[in-house]
Order: structure tokens, then C-alpha cells, then sequence
């Protein structure tokens, strides 16, 4: 990645999505699943460091009515499934 030279590349209009994956509070809040494995979630942590940067690649996404992918892990609440 350090040695790369990017250069000006158009988005094939009608052909990309945006996916956000995971980008859920079990994950990314205290009390989560995330939490209770033993992740960082506290507000200096990678994970909220990267919300908003998130946040503005989802609305920039919206705004140029990109279609937008969002995924969702859900378990049993005793986590047997």
C-alpha cells in the first residue's frame, strides 16, 4: 500500500455498491458482544475512531444515490446458534 501510485479512476455508473459491514452497536458500543469478548470499545478505541468517517462515506454514498449494503450478524441470545 505504500508504494502505491493511485491515479484518477471513474466509478462505473450502475455497477458498485457500498457495503457496511457490521457497523452495529453490538459491535461498537459497551454492553455489546464486541464488549463482552474483551474488544475496545471505549471512544478512543479504532472502532469508534471510525464511525464518523463511516458516517460521511455512507451519506456521500447516498448522496450520489449509490445503492447501499448494509449486513447485520444476529445470534440466539445465548449465543448456542
Amino acid at each position: 500500500v505504500a508504494g502505491a501510485a493511485p491515479g484518477p479512476f471513474k466509478w462505473p455508473k450502475g455497477k458498485v455498491a457500498l457495503m457496511m459491514i457490521d457497523w452495529q452497536g453490538d459491535f461498537c458500543e459497551e454492553g455489546g458482544f464486541g464488549h463482552a469478548l474483551g474488544n475496545d470499545v471505549s471512544d478512543d478505541s479504532d472502532v469508534r475512531k471510525a464511525l464518523k468517517p463511516a458516517a460521511a462515506v455512507l451519506a456521500a454514498a447516498r448522496l450520489a444515490n449509490i445503492p447501499v449494503i448494509h449486513t447485520l450478524e444476529a445470534h440466539d441470545p445465548d449465543l448456542a446458534d
